[in-house]
């Protein structure tokens, strides 16, 4: 029947895509179809802006209208593993609101302990739940502390993808594969594969979301061999293929900012790509170790390209 209409459309999968900006449709598996129902949610947890430090969790809020806020609260439990958990709420219409034409949006600062390890987050309305999240805390990495049982302190880690020297490169490429697996990614080390010819160091897939990494890795200068054009021509492929998923090109040096061409770094920034040195990479792994993951990466990888758009057009009126 949804073929077959006057405004035909493929099946559930490409309704959902249409009309529920679901990017992968719905999943279908061999013995069963899944039918997914997705209803719009007046008051609900932003997944982008939860963040943690060392004292607080800080939850973004959206609202569609000052209404539903008035029967709204967040409630949340927290706690360490092996102790029992804190319960708290508070009413969201004592959180300061703001919107510019579109939906309201807040945040909200939720104090943790020493300890704490995992906090999972409850928006209700009425009596209602209508969204949750379980937010990792500060130095609750699973995937940093189980790499640490095999590499104590991590000191090759940290070793390799801030070398004193640079000429490892083999070394450094897996440690930038490393770094996007400590930081929730999804990480294919296309590198470690003979016989791949032209293709890229690593694919890292966002959880939950459409989004691939186009990862490219060296050690001095970032346009050594046409190394910027290669990844453009390769990740614009990629995304041609992959035509339901959002690709970002990424390359990853071990130099510092101030040892790369301005020259070079003009052009990875016009093919739309993202330039990581060395303070980068510093800083993407400090984000690791707060708790911070895919979601806050793709979300600082998106400020940067517009931000390099800005000035490629500021350039361009001058």
């Amino acid at each position: 029947m949804i073929r077959g209409g006057p405004n035909p459309y493929d099946g559930l999968p490409d309704l959902a895509r249409r009309f529920c900006g679901r990017l992968r449709g719905l999943e279908v598996h061999r013995t069963c179809t899944v039918v997914e129902l997705v209803a719009p949610m007046a008051v609900r947890l932003d997944l982008g802006v939860a963040t943690s430090s060392a004292e607080c969790i800080t939850v973004g809020l959206r609202a569609a209208a000052e209404a539903y806020v008035e029967e709204a609260r967040i409630a949340w439990t927290i706690g360490a593993a092996g102790q029992p958990p804190r319960s708290g709420s508070s009413e969201l219409r004592e959180c300061q609101w703001a919107g510019d034409g579109g939906p309201l949006r807040a945040r909200l600062d939720i104090p943790i302990r020493r300890g704490d390890s995992r906090a999972t987050l409850f928006t209700h309305v009425g009596d209602r739940c209508v969204d949750r999240v379980t937010v990792p805390l500060l130095g609750a990495n699973t995937r940093i502390k189980a790499h640490n049982t095999v590499d104590p302190d991590l000191h090759r880690f940290r070793e390799q993808l801030l070398p004193a020297k640079l000429e490892k490169s083999r070394e450094f490429e897996t440690a930038v594969g490393l770094l996007f697996f400590f930081l929730g990614f999804h990480v294919d080390p296309l590198s470690a594969l003979k016989g791949l010819g032209d293709a890229v160091d690593h694919l890292a897939h966002a959880p939950a979301s459409s989004v691939i990494l186009v990862i490219e890795c060296t050690v001095g200068p970032i346009d050594t061999g046409g190394k910027i054009g290669k990844l453009i021509n390769r990740s614009q492929q990629t995304g041609r293929e992959l035509a339901d998923s959002e690709v970002i090109a990424v390359l990853a040096t071990a130099a510092r900012r101030d040892e790369l061409s301005d020259v070079e770094v003009e052009k990875a920034e016009r093919g739309d790509v993202v330039v990581l040195c060395r303070g980068d990479l510093q800083e993407l792994w400090d984000g690791a170790e707060a708790g911070k993951g895919s979601t806050e990466v793709v979300r600082r990888f998106r400020r940067d390209l517009e931000m390099a758009r800005v000035r490629r057009a500021s350039g361009r009126i001058g």
